[in-house]
């Protein structure tokens, strides 16, 4: 009986050290950067062209407090919205950042780019309930149609969605999404 609470607090004790551990390091390396160019270039993007070649930083428009209402409501535009709910600290977003930036680059004429993280602006987040990220709204604002798609969005999936917008609307198909509602009520 004895050794079993030796062993019991020993086990406790080493999990006690790893998650200090864990925590200093963490804290150390907090505002270190990890060199990305070689990973970025390749996640999610299994097509053959030239994969380091970076799309302009200007085909995806950062939401903010200030500027999300200016940019997606009071603008007037015949092209749908594309805008991605995201955080700094999530894998699958950091994995989907540069195929969202490809995907505005291949697709900009079809539609707006737009990126929200939802640790710095959460409005549009809370409104559309978005629980998961990343989550990606294709919005179609003159018909109230909009697609949600919860998880990593392949770049050539990009194309379908948005395929798939255009057909809601031109049918009239302006369901409601029961687990997200429209962002701009």
């Amino acid at each position: 009986m004895l050794f079993t609470y030796v062993i019991g607090g020993a086990i406790v004790a080493a999990l006690l050290v790893a998650l200090a551990n864990y925590r200093k390091d963490a804290k150390e390396n907090k505002n270190a950067s990890v060199a990305t160019d070689d990973f970025e270039a390749t996640v999610g993007d299994d097509s053959d062209t030239n994969a380091s070649a970076e799309p302009a930083a200007s085909a995806v428009i950062e939401l903010t407090d200030d500027n999300w209402e200016e940019l997606l409501v009071k603008t007037k535009s015949d092209l749908p919205i594309v805008i991605e709910f995201h955080t700094s600290w999530c894998p699958g977003c950091k994995a989907q950042a540069p195929i969202f930036r490809r995907a505005a680059s291949k697709y900009a004429s079809r539609a707006r780019f737009f990126s929200a993280d939802c640790d710095e602006f959460d409005h549009l987040a809370r409104v559309g309930d978005v629980k998961k990220i990343p989550t990606t709204f294709f919005i179609e604002p003159a018909s109230k149609t909009q697609i949600v798609h919860v998880g990593l969005v392949q770049l050539d999936d990009f194309g379908t969605l948005l395929q798939e917008l255009a057909t809601k609307v031109a049918s009239g198909d302006a369901t409601e999404d029961p687990e997200h509602p429209y962002l701009f009520q």
